[in-house]
């Protein structure tokens, strides 16, 4: 059975002129930030049907497309951020419902972590912005090019974007990890999204998988370091760093506390 089968719309007010006119009047950020985190113009046409009218992608299409990719299309910290309704309760249903949905690729669901902490923490600490090329920008997202701000020499040729989600990455953090001592998670499997099994299934089939590709270690008190000592504490990125919130810094010491100190750098667990 599909969870999202029956997916509820009726939180994106497309009769609504006024609200679809402020939908598509926020849709440029957001598309300049995926073009800036590397999504394709196909994946970002995918976001952008479900950000102003709740269209879902065609997950069985789109099975053997770019599979490898940690911005496919809409992944599960998408799905969330982008969905019009802010009740928690809501969005912890469809978190699941998500999460449950045979159909989507592994990479569909845990990719949305690893984008999380992607925004939060390694693009937080350097600023919270990333460099684009403008000559690129041109051809991809041409009217972006006269509203990004200019790269400071000797990145002259390069605009700025900021990578950010408007403030929610502590609410996104809650919403998609709301148990910190889960380590795995049972994934419902098709014929075509099975990780590391022979391909033979049952509808009822799950498969474990880690619920997140990589852990904290000692070392990432370097990043904590750089966003605590950047000079220009003014972009919506920096200011949203992950590690300033309570769980995911209790995250980060969990995880720190299972691991040994590296060799020879002078770092010992206290």
């Amino acid at each position: 059975m599909n969870p999202l089968e029956n997916f509820d719309t009726s939180h994106w007010k497309t009769d609504d002129k006024s609200w679809m006119k402020e939908r598509e009047k926020q849709w440029p950020e957001i598309e300049q930030m995926l073009y800036a985190l590397e999504m394709t113009k196909k994946g970002r046409g995918i976001v952008k049907r479900y950000f102003l009218k709740g269209s879902l992608p065609h997950w069985k299409k789109l099975h053997d497309w770019d599979r490898d990719s940690t911005v496919r299309h809409l992944n599960l910290l998408l799905f969330l951020y982008l969905h019009p309704c802010q009740d928690e309760t809501v969005l912890r249903s469809l978190r699941d419902q998500f999460m449950e949905h045979p159909q989507a690729l592994p990479g569909d669901r845990l990719g949305g972590f690893t984008l999380l902490f992607s925004i939060g923490q390694g693009h937080a600490s350097s600023g919270g912005t990333r460099l684009v090329s403008t000559s690129e920008l041109e051809k991809e997202l041409p009217l972006a090019v006269s509203q990004l701000p200019d790269a400071p020499a000797p990145y002259a040729h390069c605009k700025i974007v900021d990578i950010h989600t408007n403030g929610h990455n502590e609410r996104l953090f809650n919403l998609m990890l709301p148990d910190l001592s889960q380590d795995t998670v049972q994934l419902p499997v098709t014929r075509d999204t099975y990780v590391s099994r022979a391909p033979r299934y049952f509808p009822w089939d799950h498969e474990e998988l880690p619920l997140r590709a990589f852990r904290f270690a000692l070392y990432d008190l370097w990043t904590m370091g750089q966003w605590l000592a950047f000079p220009a504490p003014s972009s919506k990125g920096y200011n949203d760093m992950i590690f300033q919130y309570e769980r995911p810094l209790d995250l980060w010491y969990q995880d720190v506390a299972k691991s040994a100190a590296p060799r020879g750098s002078g770092w010992s667990l206290c």
